[in-house]
């Protein structure tokens, strides 16, 4: 174990997060198959409309109340975490700060809904 295994496990999470699924799901084509979460990540961002590709991969719970553009970035660190090539995969102390613009936008996005009690979790929610 290496701390760029410990970056690959935070991007399997990381897309566990964004999609609402496991890392592991039952092939619904074969009962006794099963499809890894990042192969589905990898289709996803390799296609031609990646953010169109996304819309379709992302927990469908969240029911499109999110800013894609901070779920799009979120997806890059996922797949950058998710780099084959270890050396390929970012340090924890360079996805920090990308984490945490995201969280000050995704803040800022809420904030301009003006408060809907459907979407504004608010900062202390525990979200």
């Amino acid at each position: 174990m290496t701390t760029k295994s410990d970056v690959y496990a935070f991007g399997v999470v990381l897309a566990e997060l964004i999609t609402g699924l496991r890392a592991l799901v039952r092939d619904n084509k074969e009962a006794n198959k099963t499809k890894s979460l990042i192969s589905t990540m990898r289709k996803a961002f390799k296609s031609e409309d990646v953010e169109s590709s996304l819309e379709g991969i992302i927990d469908p719970s969240l029911k499109d109340n999110y800013p894609i553009e901070e779920v799009c970035k979120l997806v890059n660190i996922s797949m950058w975490c998710l780099s084959e090539d270890p050396l390929d995969r970012p340090e924890m102390r360079e996805i920090m700060p990308m984490l945490s613009r995201i969280h000050l936008t995704s803040i800022e996005w809420e904030a301009s809904l003006g408060g809907d009690a459907e979407v504004f979790s608010g900062v202390f929610n525990g979200r």
